[in-house]
């Protein structure tokens, strides 16, 4: 959106376009984010985003659109149980802590 969503955003066919969120949670679980773009036909795809400011939780996808025609995203954040054990488990292992 630009200006707060006082005009809808608009680009052209082919154009790389990027998404930036704020993506968070509250505790020490990591985050994962994705963006969901919607086609004009209704056809949704998931792009992954890249945590591109750690201290700040920015984010940031490139999508690029292959058609004419109103087009939608949304932001999905979640927490991601994966990376948190590997986090923990990495920490463990350095500190010489029995992970078992």
């Amino acid at each position: 959106m630009i200006e707060g969503g006082s005009y809808p955003a608009k680009a052209v066919v082919g154009e790389l376009i990027p998404i930036r969120a704020a993506v968070f949670r509250e505790g020490h679980d990591a985050v994962n984010a994705s963006v969901i773009l919607t086609d004009p036909a209704g056809k949704q795809t998931r792009t992954e985003m890249t945590l591109v400011e750690p201290g700040l939780d920015k984010w940031l996808a490139y999508v690029r659109l292959d058609c004419v025609g109103p087009w939608t995203f949304r932001v999905e954040g979640w927490s991601d149980p994966w990376h948190t054990w590997l986090h923990n488990a990495e920490a463990k292992l350095k500190a010489g802590i029995d992970i078992e």
